[in-house]
């Protein structure tokens, strides 16, 4: 069992520049490899070019072989577990560094598709990424890194096959009812109250919910608490007690109930699995 906080990496580990470009090859020295579990402020976008990666992100092993692209959002809690024979080129950057169009496409593709997307025929984004690697002028620089972000987000979305099946509306009022959820989900967990903040019924919001990620309002919002309280029960020693109470609940049996109820499982038999 780890005792301690899940680390957190925040955007000034960019620095002026709101971006990193780092390639890995076989026999050739790399920056410290970052092995433990953590999560960003800032997303990460990586191209496995050859070999094989096993990684863990929020409680999901992916064994992720060459020609493939990993998405990871800010928040997202993750390991790089084991490589094989790691060919790779990973650019970090700030949300910053986004205009609102990529930004919503990089939100949206995470409603429909996990973060593994496929990346056969990226050359000319190598190609992209090694300019971005040598580039010393830090505005230069920003100028690529928006370019290849733009090119690899309209990659992901054309593999997000849904997303042609929902209106655009409903699609927005889905990423603000996440938004919302992200800011109070500790505070409030009523379908009702994300409704009103949206202007739309509840009856409305469920139907939104249900269609595009094929749970209820109620449960969606049940699924996301119960990831927030995996994330501390597997990185820190507290008591369930202590846990619940730091993600609202002044009723710890309740809040075992509502864990075990989605989970499958105890919050303590949780701990066990993986300790």
């Amino acid at each position: 069992m780890k005792n301690e906080e899940i680390l957190h990496h925040t955007a000034a580990r960019l620095h002026d520049r709101e971006y990193i470009c780092r390639i890995v090859r076989p026999g050739v020295a790399a920056p410290a490899k970052v092995s433990y579990t953590h999560r960003d402020d800032y997303y990460i976008l990586g191209i496995i070019v050859d070999g094989e990666i096993d990684c863990v992100i929020d409680f999901q092993n992916y064994s992720v072989a060459k020609h493939s692209l990993i998405l990871l959002s800010p928040g997202q809690v993750h390991q790089f577990i084991f490589e094989r024979e790691l060919e790779a080129m990973m650019l970090a950057f700030s949300p910053t560094l986004l205009d609102d169009q990529t930004r919503y496409q990089l939100e949206e593709s995470s409603l429909f598709h996990s973060p593994v997307y496929e990346a056969e025929g990226c050359g000319d984004i190598a190609t992209m990424m090694e300019l971005l690697y040598r580039q010393e002028n830090p505005s230069a620089g920003r100028y690529l890194a928006r370019a290849i972000i733009a090119v690899l987000a309209d990659r992901i979305v054309q593999q997000c096959g849904k997303r042609s099946q929902e209106s655009t509306r409903r699609i927005d009022l889905l990423l603000k009812f996440r938004e919302l959820l992200r800011k109070n989900i500790t505070e409030e967990r009523r379908p009702s109250f994300y409704a009103d903040k949206l202007n739309i019924s509840p009856i409305y919001l469920n139907e939104i919910v249900k269609e595009i990620t094929g749970r209820s309002s109620s449960q969606y919002i049940k699924n996301e608490i119960t990831l927030l309280a995996k994330r501390e029960l597997f990185h820190t020693a507290d008591s369930v007690k202590e846990i619940a109470y730091r993600l609202g609940f002044t009723d710890n049996a309740y809040f075992t109930r509502l864990f075990t109820e989605t989970a499958g499982v105890s919050p303590n038999k949780f701990r066990d699995s993986i300790g």
